[in-house]
C-alpha cells in the first residue's frame, strides 16, 4: 500500500513539471537530506531495481543479514525487511549513505546548482546536466552533475544513480563474502 501511494504521490508531485524542474526538485531534496521527497521523484522501476540488488542482503539469514539490516533499518527481521517498500529501502539506504558521508572530515558549508541544459535519450529518457558547486571546509569545489529521467505516465522522474547500484553491489559482495 505505502509503495502504491508513493509512486502515486511521485507522479502527481511530477506531473506537468518538465525535466529541469524535476532535476531541481531531486538536486534540492538531496542537500536537504530529504529522502522520502527524493524517493517522491524517483521512478518506481528505479526504485525496484536498487530493491532487486539489496534484496538478498536485506533478506539474508545469520549476522551477515543481521549486520546489514541493523545498518540500514535499525533492528528488523529477514520478514520484516522483505515487506518494506522499494521506496523505504531507498530512503533507508539514502540515510545510512549521508550518515556515513557526515562522519568524514569537512561538512558542506554552501552548495549551488545552475542549469546547463538537457540531452534527449529517445522520447522517453532525458538527461539533465547542471553545473553544481559546494564548499566543503573552505575549499570551493566544482561538477558536473547528470540527472537521468525517465517519463512514467506524463511526469518525468528520477533513475537511480549508477554509484547507487556500484554501492549496492560492494554492500552485497561484502555480505557473501562473509557467508
Amino acid at each position: 500500500m505505502t509503495a502504491v501511494y508513493l509512486a502515486c504521490a511521485a507522479t502527481a508531485a511530477a506531473q506537468g513539471e518538465g525535466p529541469r524542474e524535476v532535476a531541481q526538485h531531486i538536486w534540492s531534496a538531496v542537500q536537504d537530506h530529504n529522502w522520502a521527497l527524493a524517493a517522491h521523484y524517483t521512478h518506481p522501476h528505479a526504485l525496484h531495481e536498487l530493491r532487486q540488488i539489496l534484496d538478498p542482503i536485506l533478506v539474508a539469514p545469520g549476522a551477515a543479514g543481521d549486520s546489514a539490516r541493523d545498518a540500514i533499518f535499525g533492528s528488523v527481521s529477514p520478514t520484516a525487511a522483505a515487506l518494506t517498500s522499494d521506496s523505504a529501502v531507498y530512503v533507508n539506504l539514502s540515510r545510512l549513505s549521508s550518515s556515513i558521508k557526515a562522519e568524514q572530515p569537512g561538512a558542506v558549508e554552501a552548495s549551488h546548482y545552475e542549469f546547463l541544459g538537457t540531452v534527449n535519450e529517445g522520447k522517453d529518457t532525458v538527461h539533465v546536466i547542471a553545473r553544481a558547486s559546494a564548499t566543503v571546509g573552505g575549499q570551493h569545489l566544482q561538477w558536473i552533475q547528470v540527472y537521468s529521467l525517465a517519463r512514467s505516465g506524463s511526469a518525468w522522474l528520477g533513475l537511480v544513480e549508477p554509484n547507487w547500484s556500484q554501492f549496492a553491489a560492494a554492500l552485497r559482495a561484502a555480505v557473501t563474502d562473509r557467508k
